[in-house]
């Protein structure tokens, strides 16, 4: 259970900094340390995360 939720934690880390990298890559102009933005992202690292630990 612990490597589980280990690899979980990992996954998401790593997709949370993809994400934030891609959106600063696409969308230089505006502030990233937005609630909202940050928010999109923090989601869909955790979606494509859970997902994935779910296959």
């Amino acid at each position: 259970m612990t490597e589980f939720l280990l690899a979980l934690l990992f996954t998401f880390v790593i997709l949370l900094v993809i994400f934030y990298v891609a959106y600063k890559l696409l969308l230089p102009e505006k502030k990233i340390i937005n609630t909202k933005n940050l928010a999109i992202i923090f989601a869909q690292a955790v979606v494509i995360a859970l997902l994935l630990s779910v296959i």
